[in-house]
Order: C-alpha cells, then structure tokens, then sequence
C-alpha cells in the first residue's frame, strides 16, 4: 500500500513539473479563432508562424483577452507598405525588411481601468491592425499595430 501511495504521489508530482515546465504559467484563450485565408504569397506555415508572433505580443497585453486573428489577404502585400515597415524600422534602428505580412485582430480589453490603460476598460476591440515584417531570412517582429 505504501509502495502505491508513494508511486503515485511522484506521480502526480511529475505531472505537474511538466506542466509548469512546458505551460510556463501562461494562460491562453482557448477560443481563438484563426483564419489564415489563402495566399499565392505566403505558405500556410508562413502565415502561421507570424500568427504565434501576434498571439505572443497579446500575451503580454495585461488582461486582454484574443478572440480572432485574420490574415489581411495578398493584396496588403505592398511595396508601399514594406516600405512603410521600413520607414518605421529606420527609426527604431531595425534592420532592413525583406518581407512585410498583414493581419486583424479581435480581443477585448481588460475589465480593470488600471489594466485597461490608455483603452476603454471591458470593451471588444474589432479589426485591430497588425503589421509585420521580416528581413531577409529573419524572423517576423510586429512593427506596428493599431486601426
């Protein structure tokens, strides 16, 4: 009995180290809705990995809940907009992208007015504006997002 009661308290207790170890502590909504559209551009994987670039910029909003992520589609491929992107980058001290992708999003703001910051607290944000880019066999980074 005893040999049991130990085995399956280690156990239980491995069970949780893999929980903190691979959950980080980080919460994530559960009902995100992704739609990665099709594009003659970007492969699916593409589109994916620069939504898990988003998804990790919103993790770190306090108290904002994701509802929706939607690929903007091929035509906000633009020069004008990798150039914006550049422009932006320039005076940050970026690098020089290659790439540029766009994407909405849909989330609601914290219900704490201290969370809630510059936002309106408890409110549902819809076509929220998220533009990266990349350069030339990099990583996608958020250059800027907003309406």
């Amino acid at each position: 009995m005893k040999k049991r009661t130990t085995s399956l308290l280690l156990l239980a207790l491995l069970l949780l180290s893999m929980t903190a170890l691979f959950g980080c502590g980080k919460e994530e909504a559960a009902d995100v809705s992704i739609e990665l559209g099709s594009s003659d551009i970007y492969d699916e994987l593409t589109r994916q990995e620069a939504i898990e670039v988003i998804r990790d910029e919103i993790a770190h909003w306090d108290g904002v809940e994701l509802h929706r992520v939607a690929y903007m589609g091929d035509e906000a491929i633009t020069d004008e907009n990798l150039a914006w992107m550049n422009e932006l980058g320039q005076a940050n001290g970026r690098p020089e992208f290659a790439e540029v992708i766009g994407f909405t999003a849909d989330y609601h703001t914290p219900k704490d007015e201290e969370k809630a910051g510059a936002w309106k607290p408890d409110t549902e944000m819809t076509d929220w504006q998220f533009w990266l880019a990349r350069p030339e066999g990099g990583d996608w980074e958020v250059v800027t997002n907003g309406y």
